[in-house]
């Protein structure tokens, strides 16, 4: 939006009114001489060697404001750079703001004149890289110490800082900058006078149609976009807008999907989580994007989904841009590979669109709030048949990440009581079973009831809970390293057991007839059919600082998880990276799941974030 604030009676009126007379001379293309204006009337000639009538005709339709997007300044009326009562010759305006940037209002080529102080001309140029023949010209500027003769430039870019500086003559007793419009015609002739200064009336700027008034400056000259009008000597915001041809577009939608293709719930993110994001816009402006409009970080604005390792990104901070064309009207969905690299619990981030090197788009958004899964610290079960899995809240509660659907029937909850030991899913991932501290059972999902087995009542004393490939039976551990069958899981005996020792930490199937008990040291105990692993896991002799345990490749290796986050493989298991990690900091690690097939998994810390192992 404009501002339409009105500058109050006579504040600055006369600021930036000037009169001009030109008298100069050009040498080794440094211009000499006295001019007493605030307006700089000296353009670059069109090469000699090309035609006159090579110089396009028609004025440039892709002017911006020639100061920062988001920025308010106040302008006045069109006028001539002598003060000139000849419409004809209002080719200027002044934009005033103290000590402020001013930026290019068209891309193009800089010359740099100097009459006692240094006068920025930037040449417009055709598609083969030419001067056009058109040309703006920017006076009372300080100009910024990176800008050099024949550097090119895009809209946009900052040349200087408003001042009233007056090198070549004039006055100004305000802050500004004064941009006039210039047509060469013909090759530059330094002794003419009046180099064709453009009447700016009925030419378009930042998405404001310029009307001049009944005299310089003011007369009733005003701006007018639509049905809004804004008067000289009014403040104006650029947001953004090159010429009439507007930018914009209105944000329809944001979306994650697994590798699978399946959703990812936003709400539901574990640390690391990768996928593919898809941004959906339409263009709601005059103008038909390009493969020159990229979709955007804000510009100084960190983000949290960053691209991944492998790339995929069109550049830095350009997520993608546009294949082909869209035209006004039209949607258009970007679509580019993230990954959450962050731990806090809830983050947002937002994206925009830019022109590359002609203007960013003046709306903001779209914006994704995402979550962690800050709720989690007892347990998380991966999935058999697809992406992702489900963590296990202190109060029961069951959560989807990493594209696993919700399932119906959720296990029964404990509002404010941290009693849930373990998470289990059948074969089929349509359901499993919480288990609670005393031993209880609870279905979530499709599971069927189970019946129960070994039950503590009012003791805290079960650890962990398998299942079987039949999803018809499984096993308990209890903190002293008992195993307690239920459903139709026949007996299975113990090589070891702590009798009033709470000291068994997780349990692990490496077939039907078989697995591992880990003990808080990190030793591992066969039971059943199962044999000691081909080879020793981590062992810290006298520290309790395992937390978990699961086996891989039907039950030729496997993983133990400690307490700071480390993640230990034994047997054919492979490293894998991507784990938090928190020395020192004993219990961080709560919770370990690996696919059987070793190709992801997902560790939990203590405050309930989930971890993509990889």
């Amino acid at each position: 939006m404009s501002l339409v604030s009105s500058v109050p009676s006579g504040s600055h009126r006369a600021s930036v009114r000037s009169r001009v007379v030109v008298t100069r001379r050009v040498l080794n293309g440094v211009m000499m001489g006295a001019i007493a204006a605030t307006t700089l009337t000296v353009s670059t000639a069109v090469p000699s060697a090309r035609k006159a009538e090579a110089a396009s005709s028609s004025a440039p339709q892709d002017l911006m404001l020639p100061f920062p997007v988001g920025s308010t300044y106040q302008f006045n009326g069109p006028h001539s750079y002598n003060l000139s009562t000849n419409p004809a010759l209002w080719g200027g305006m002044d934009f005033l703001k103290p000590g402020a940037d001013v930026t290019a209002a068209h891309a193009g080529q800089v010359r740099l004149f100097n009459c006692g102080g240094p006068v920025i001309e930037i040449n417009h140029l055709d598609t083969a890289g030419q001067p056009d023949g058109w040309s703006t010209i920017y006076y009372h500027v300080i100009i910024n110490s990176k800008i050099a003769d024949r550097q090119m430039v895009h809209a946009g870019q900052l040349l200087g800082k408003t001042s009233m500086t007056t090198p070549c003559g004039g006055l100004a007793d305000g802050d500004h900058v004064h941009m006039s419009l210039f047509h060469q015609v013909a090759p530059f002739d330094p002794g003419n006078s009046n180099p064709n200064e453009y009447p700016l009336d009925g030419l378009c700027i930042g998405g404001w149609v310029i009307h001049r008034g009944t005299q310089p400056y003011k007369g009733g000259a005003y701006l007018m976009r639509g049905a809004q009008t804004l008067p000289a000597y009014s403040s104006i915001i650029n947001d953004g807008q090159v010429g009439c041809g507007q930018r914009s577009y209105q944000p329809m939608s944001v979306s994650m999907l697994s590798s699978a293709g399946t959703s990812i719930d936003a709400s539901h993110l574990w640390v690391h989580e990768s996928g593919t994001m898809q941004v959906t816009v339409q263009n709601t402006g005059t103008q038909t994007w390009s493969s020159n409009v990229h979709l955007a970080l804000p510009s100084g604005q960190s983000t949290s989904l960053l691209e991944p390792s492998a790339g995929g990104w069109y550049s830095s901070a350009r997520p993608a841009a546009v294949v082909g064309t869209v035209p006004p009207g039209g949607r258009y969905t970007f679509q580019f590979p993230f990954e959450v690299n962050t731990t806090a619990a809830v983050f947002s981030q937002s994206f925009t669109l830019v022109d590359e090197s002609v203007a960013w788009f003046p709306q903001s958004g779209p914006t994704i709030t995402g979550a962690l899964t800050t709720t989690v610290d007892r347990g998380v079960a991966m999935r058999h048949t697809g992406p992702g899995g489900y963590s296990l809240a202190p109060d029961g509660s069951v959560t989807p990440f990493g594209g696993a659907p919700a399932l119906p029937n959720t296990a029964t909850r404990w509002p404010g009581w941290d009693i849930a030991r373990g998470i289990v899913l059948r074969s089929d991932d349509s359901g499993g079973y919480v288990l609670d501290g005393w031993g209880g059972l609870h279905p979530f999902g499709t599971a069927p009831a189970m019946p129960a087995g070994t039950y503590w009542q009012g003791w805290d004393i079960a650890r962990g809970i398998v299942l079987r490939s039949d999803n018809l039976g499984g096993y308990v551990l209890d903190g002293w390293g008992g195993l307690h069958p239920f459903g139709t899981a026949p007996g299975m005996t113990v090589s070891k057991y702590w009798s009033g020792w709470d000291i068994a930490r997780s349990l692990a199937l490496t077939s039907d007839n078989g697995g591992y008990v880990l003990d808080g040291w990190g030793g591992l105990h066969p039971f059943g059919s199962a044999a000691p692993p081909s080879t020793s896991p981590t062992y810290w002799n006298g520290w309790d600082i395992a937390r978990s345990l699961v086996i891989v490749n039907n039950g030729t290796g496997g993983y133990t998880l400690d307490g700071w986050g480390g993640v230990h493989p034994f047997g054919t298991a492979r490293n894998l990276t991507g784990n938090g990690y928190w020395p020192g900091q004993d219990n961080n690690a709560k919770a370990l799941a690996v696919t059987n097939d070793d190709s992801a998994g997902g560790e939990v810390d203590t405050a309930g974030n989930v971890w993509a192992l990889r």
